[in-house]
């Protein structure tokens, strides 16, 4: 029963929220052998994202190299299964970022992969 209610909770892919006139984005993203999900996100640009994330299965890492202020990663030390690591940022340029799993997790890591499109 808890862990149908945690997944539950996880599948609010995303939402806009205003708090005392700032807007945040927040996404929940699920990592589990070999993928992201969603595997593709959409957020605004000058906009902060909140993103939340938790594995399933075995630690994973997340990876979003080549932003503007440098690059984002979660390592496994800190994504381990069933606990939600949640981060904040802003991305100030539009385009696409790739992101991926920055920890060896078995035989299709390499296929671990997402991406971040921003809009103006």
């Amino acid at each position: 029963m808890k862990k149908a209610i945690f997944l539950s909770v996880m599948l609010v892919f995303a939402a806009s929220f205003s708090f005392a006139g700032e807007e945040v984005q927040e996404v929940a993203v699920i990592a589990k052998q070999w993928e992201f999900f969603p595997s593709t996100i959409t957020v605004r640009k000058d906009v902060p994202v909140k993103i939340h994330i938790t594995t399933v299965d075995v630690p994973h890492g997340f990876s979003l190299p080549d932003l503007s202020q440098g690059s984002l990663v979660v390592s496994s030390d800190k994504l381990k299964k069933g606990e939600i690591v949640t981060f904040t940022y802003t991305f100030t340029d539009a385009g696409e970022f790739d992101f991926a799993c920055n920890v060896f997790c078995g035989s299709g890591h390499r296929k671990m992969k997402g991406k971040i499109i921003v809009e103006e």
